[in-house]
């Protein structure tokens, strides 16, 4: 493993959870600029700085180091709900449309069918 993937999946895990550098500066008590200098790899990130970074992320420590596999859908509704409180109305609007469609088709496939129809 290389020394960037640290740096790589802290960054990608604070993307997917829709987090900027402020915030997450913020929540481990740093400032953007380290942030951004730990992520490009210019800053050592101590175990202190993982253990933080875990909490925030919601993620085992480990997974920065790939020796645990991403977190799991446990937290999907938290996550559904965080990513539709940061979307416009009309972007809300559009993913309930989409969520409604999805769930159609799903309850479409599960139907067993019946003799006769």
């Amino acid at each position: 493993m290389t020394d960037t993937t640290v740096p790589q999946r802290i960054r990608a895990r604070r993307e997917y959870l829709n987090i900027d550098q402020a915030t997450l500066a913020k929540a481990i008590g740093r400032s953007r600029t380290t942030i951004t200098a730990m992520e490009m790899g210019r800053t050592v990130i101590t175990t202190e700085h993982l253990v933080a970074f875990a909490k925030v992320l919601r993620v085992d420590p480990s997974y920065f180091y790939g020796d645990a596999p991403p977190p799991s859908n446990e937290d999907l509704p938290a996550e559904a709900s965080q990513l539709v409180a940061a979307m416009s109305s009309t972007g809300q609007k559009y993913a309930l449309a989409m969520l409604r469609g999805l769930l159609s088709s799903e309850i479409t496939e599960e139907q067993p069918e019946i003799d006769g129809e």
